[in-house]
């Protein structure tokens, strides 16, 4: 098959199910030199300007560019600049959709799961409705969060995660890291994000320019094998 941007939804992404959006990421991500190709017709001028009006840089130190948007999914890139000291996603979440990600380049993700307890870390939960913006987030109550386990995701696995799903991200080693993901239509009203005591989880990612997306898109291209 050969790769274009429309690869997606011929490939059936519009399901929720999400072995279906791996199939679809898989189209998209196992022949390197074609992604190559892919990626690189994202990196003109008049892309880049439509890429950052929905795209952002995530309180969390990495960047969401949106490449691809249909009713039934998108396509985005996340991307976590070289250098040491990164941060993570630190507050446990949900999301509204399942999705389908892989780890393009760099040393990869530890991947932490949770799940609500009787005992455990203290947490306050949060119900998020979607958009990057303030007041996005509404405090339900107090509860307790203990780890189901740790997944270290590296470079070319493919994984899917569901709505089920309560996790934080952090980034390994120093090496610039790229995911490109294939998320479904939502398929829940609100999911939840838990926050430690006195922090504030209501914080919306700050603008990307175009140059920051060209800039982001050539360090990914240049770091695929």
């Amino acid at each position: 098959m050969t790769l274009t941007p429309t690869a997606v939804p011929d490939a059936s992404p519009a399901s929720h199910d999400a072995p279906t959006l791996r199939t679809a990421l898989h189209v998209l991500s196992h022949d390197r030199q074609a992604l190559s190709g892919w990626l690189s017709r994202f990196n003109d001028e008049t892309r880049t300007v439509d890429i950052a009006r929905q795209s952002y840089w995530h309180p969390n130190g990495f960047a969401k560019l949106v490449l691809q948007t249909d009713e039934d999914h998108k396509v985005r890139l996340h991307v976590w600049p070289a250098g040491s000291h990164r941060l993570g996603e630190s507050n446990p979440h949900g999301h509204r959709w399942n999705f389908a990600s892989t780890i393009l380049c760099g040393d990869g993700l530890q991947d932490t799961h949770y799940a609500e307890a009787d005992t455990g870390v203290t947490y306050e939960y949060h119900e998020y409705r979607g958009g990057n913006v303030a007041g996005a987030v509404t405090h339900v109550r107090t509860v307790h969060l203990t780890e189901r386990g740790v997944h270290i995701r590296p470079k070319g696995e493919l994984y899917v995660l569901d709505t089920t799903i309560v996790h934080t991200v952090r980034p390994l080693g120093d090496a610039l890291i790229a995911t490109l993901v294939v998320q479904g239509a939502p398929c829940l009203e609100s999911t939840p994000v838990y926050g430690a005591p006195g922090v504030n989880v209501d914080e919306p990612g700050r603008t990307i320019s175009p140059s920051e997306v060209r800039m982001l898109i050539g360090d990914v291209l240049n770091a695929l094998d």
